[in-house]
C-alpha cells in the first residue's frame, strides 16, 4: 500500500474499516448522523458541493470541482 492509501483511523458513528488518507479532509467534514458535508473555497467564496453518504463520494465532488478550478 502506497503513502496515498494509508487507512485514516475514524471512531465512533457506524464505521466498519478505516477511510483512505487520500480524502481531502479540508473540504469534507463529517456530520453527527454520519454523512459528510463537502464544500470548497474557489474565488475567496465557499463552494458548496452537497452532502454525501459516503466520504468516497464526498472526496470524488471535491477531486472534481478542484479539477474545474484549475481548468478553467
Amino acid at each position: 500500500i502506497g503513502n496515498l492509501m494509508r487507512p485514516r483511523p475514524i471512531s465512533g458513528q457506524q464505521f466498519f474499516h478505516p477511510l483512505p488518507s487520500c480524502i481531502n479532509w479540508r473540504w469534507i467534514h463529517q456530520h453527527s448522523n454520519g454523512w459528510f458535508h463537502a464544500h470548497v473555497r474557489h474565488n475567496g467564496r465557499d463552494q458548496e458541493l452537497g452532502v454525501f453518504r459516503s466520504a468516497v463520494e464526498a472526496n470524488a465532488a471535491v477531486v472534481e470541482a478542484l479539477r474545474l478550478q484549475r481548468s478553467g
